[in-house]
């Protein structure tokens, strides 16, 4: 195979640019503003205002949603806030109170009606969101409403994927005890380990070790788990998983790719002791 360079823009998320609030319509800013008197006045003066997309596609209802305010959520429910609409990320209010850790806010559109899961695949839903950001009552609550710790977003990236990437060795924990799958593959065969280990999440690679995820297991690419920490310079998730016996020789070529001396000097200490006892 070519030397794999991993690059982490496949799965690196994206949080757009929301614009600056002076340019948001004024119902928007009152709802990001939390300023109840001004929403009220406006939502009289034009009701047909309140589904309303800025250039960023958020409605009023997800600006609230996004800056917490909950008062103002139950404001434009009852004027009639549609609940589904999602913004150019595919987020909807509930999964921006989801990635928040906002359980009140999320609840109250729950029982507003919010979708909380699809059944087909679609943007990552907010169970997906709570993860990245760790909230594990905010997951405690979706699963209870019974979203699937194993959804998959159109991608075919699971939850367990996004806490692999940003969050914590709790919260990968908490998603296979609730029947996450730790060699779960999206779409172009990556995994939760690919992820922990490309940045460097060198605890959440060894616990999934731990729990029997695939060492070995390879992308589309043909790109191991050592692979990613390798191309991107990532230390100590590399000597877990050279610890852990992986093979050596493609990401000892990806690490000298990308002039990662820490890394050639790791993965040539690993292929010497791996000669010595193959003689």
């Amino acid at each position: 195979m070519k030397e794999a360079t991993c690059n982490l823009q496949s799965f690196v998320l994206g949080y757009g640019a929301q614009g600056l609030s002076s340019a948001w319509p004024a119902l928007h800013r009152a709802a990001h503003q939390n300023d109840l008197d001004l929403l009220q006045r406006l939502l009289e003066e034009k009701p047909a205002e309140v589904n309303r997309r800025d250039a960023s596609r958020f409605t009023p209802l997800m600006r609230g949603a996004s800056a917490g305010h909950l008062a103002v959520l139950r404001r434009l429910v009852a004027a009639g806030a549609r609940l589904e609409p999602m913004d150019a990320e595919g987020k909807s209010a509930a999964a921006m109170a989801a990635e928040r850790g906002d359980l009140a806010a999320l609840r109250f559109l729950a029982d507003a009606d919010a979708k909380l899961w699809r059944q087909e695949r679609g943007p990552p839903e907010a169970l997906h969101w709570a993860a990245l950001s760790g909230h594990r009552p905010i997951m405690e609550f979706l699963l209870s409403r019974r979203a699937s710790a194993h959804v998959q977003d159109e991608k075919g990236i699971q939850p367990i994927h996004y806490a692999a990437l940003e969050s914590d060795v709790a919260t990968v924990a908490f998603l296979v005890e609730a029947g996450a799958n730790v060699s779960a593959a999206g779409g172009k065969g990556e995994l939760p380990l690919h992820w922990a280990a490309g940045v460097g999440h060198a605890a959440i690679v060894a616990y999934l070790l731990a729990r029997r995820a695939d060492g070995s297991g390879a992308d589309l690419r043909q790109a191991t788990a050592l692979h990613f920490a390798a191309a991107q310079d990532r230390l100590q998730a590399a000597e877990v998983l050279v610890a852990a016996g992986a093979e050596l020789q493609g990401p000892l070529a990806a690490a000298r790719a990308q002039g990662h001396r820490r890394l050639v000097e790791l993965l040539e200490r690993g292929a010497s002791r791996t000669r010595r006892r193959e003689l």
